[in-house]
């Protein structure tokens, strides 16, 4: 990725604010781009050497130099700024440029469940009154979180920046770059618990986005005991509950929900937005409660949500007699709940889910898609066929919660998502099926086997 600075920095001001070991013999001058892949390098550019995955930005630093960049990277020989560690260096350098904005307020968001969503909404509303800059997407790590501070704007006022994690002391490391004033933590949910061993533990690790506060104030789920000790922190509701910020949903259609909404600050009554996943309302809630507490006045906010912009992970679209929602970018216990929810608001009155195997959950995997099964019994499903290493652990909770044998469908090999899809063709017509696994099943191989299949047989 490579971004331009509103505000160019000067080598020197770059080697006073790095951790640096050593720093080469360098020319004088201002660094406008920060770059992070040589593919997008031009001169001048400030390369930063990351590890990854698949390639060691080690390996392109002296290709980097071919191209006139400067370089930051960890070997003494290679580098011109020699730091212990490249990442910890790109996050120091953010959290300086960050300090020479006039900002306002920041805002960081993290949770199990919702982040991404909640800060689209949070950016949305707030950019109807002050300039705002937020994560790209839902580039919310060690790498998107130094390179979003760095892309904003010089007269940005307000940040909303989505921070992830899959390890304890992640999150600590991006709250101490982005020193947020508003924090939010959507939900303690399972994810990652195969990482992290318990939801005690994502508690622990989720509240790592206080550690960077100069001053905490958070937004955190009604009701999450886990969060109880975090006295400085507000409550927000989606069911009407008895909480500092309160939304309720009065009717939900596809494509608009209507709610109301209290607290402190507002009180909105029959205020709508044009989305209706199930998921919205508690997102919805967080982000009114971050602008009320920014000062959105309710013409603002009326006019906001009601014209607010979203761009849903979840798709809908027609394949021959069959309605596709298509929700299947990632997956976990309280995002399958919530997708058979949305399931039930569409019309038709027959609907399926291809349900596949959820990652990352260790010593609760058997358990929780257990689980799984439990609530595709009580969604009222006409067919439920699961994918993935895990399907009969799935089958037998949707058969022992009361969906009979030939309702349920097996593939466990994820080589062949043919099969699933054959299943499809051959026992479901005119009905809504819902799609949901984590993100590396890749569960559209079957959507895309379905296209196929489908218009050829028509």
């Amino acid at each position: 990725m490579r971004i331009k600075l509103d505000i160019p920095i000067s080598v020197y001001e770059i080697a006073a604010y790095l951790p640096s070991i050593k720093i080469s013999a360098m020319k004088a001058g201002l660094i406008d781009h920060i770059s992070t892949d040589t593919r997008e390098l031009e001169k001048g550019d400030l390369f930063f050497a990351l590890p990854g995955d698949n390639f060691n930005g080690e390996d392109f630093i002296a290709e980097a130099k071919r191209k006139g960049a400067h370089t930051v990277g960890t070997r003494l020989k290679n580098a011109d700024y020699c730091v212990k560690n490249t990442l910890s260096a790109l996050s120091s350098l953010a959290n300086h440029y960050k300090n020479k904005l006039q900002i306002r307020t920041t805002v960081a968001i993290t949770g199990s469940v919702g982040k991404t969503t909640t800060k689209d909404m949070t950016l949305g509303l707030l950019s109807k009154k002050y300039r705002a800059h937020g994560t790209y997407k839902n580039y919310n790590n060690e790498i998107g979180v130094p390179l979003t501070l760095l892309s904003a704007k010089k007269d940005t006022e307000i940040l909303v920046i989505e921070a992830g994690m899959n390890h304890m002391g992640e999150l600590e490391k991006l709250s101490r770059c982005i020193v947020p004033d508003i924090s939010v933590i959507t939900k303690i949910g399972s994810s990652h618990i195969g990482n992290l061993g318990s939801r005690e533990n994502i508690a622990k690790a989720k509240a790592e986005i206080f550690l960077g506060m100069e001053k905490p104030y958070a937004l955190i789920p009604y009701g999450e005991k886990l969060l109880d000790k975090y006295s400085f922190a507000k409550t927000v509701s989606a069911d009407g509950s008895d909480a500092d910020f309160s939304l309720s949903v009065k009717s939900t259609h596809p494509g608009k929900t209507v709610f109301d909404y209290n607290s402190k600050y507002n009180s909105l009554r029959s205020a709508e937005i044009k989305a209706s996943s199930a998921h919205i309302p508690e997102c919805l809630a967080f982000a009114i409660s971050v602008a009320s507490m920014l000062n959105m006045t309710n013409d603002e906010l009326y006019s906001s949500v009601s014209t607010l912009e979203l761009t849903e992970k979840s798709k809908v679209f027609k394949i021959g007699s069959l309605t596709i929602l298509d929700d299947s970018y990632n997956s976990s216990y309280e995002s399958v709940k919530m997708a058979l929810k949305t399931l039930n608001l569409h019309k038709e009155k027959r609907k399926s889910a291809v349900i596949g195997d959820i990652l990352e959950l260790g010593n609760e995997t058997e358990r929780i898609h257990f689980e799984l099964g439990k609530l595709a019994a009580g969604a009222g499903l006409s067919k439920l066929y699961v994918f993935g290493k895990n399907a009969e652990i799935v089958k037998a909770g949707a058969v022992k919660n009361g969906m009979t044998q030939d309702a349920v469908f097996v593939n466990v090999d994820t080589d062949y998502p043919e099969t699933t899809a054959n299943q499809i063709i051959n026992n479901s017509s005119n009905e809504t099926i819902l799609f949901k696994a984590s993100h590396n099943l890749k569960l559209e191989r079957i959507i895309d086997i379905l296209k196929v299949k489908l218009s050829e047989a028509n």
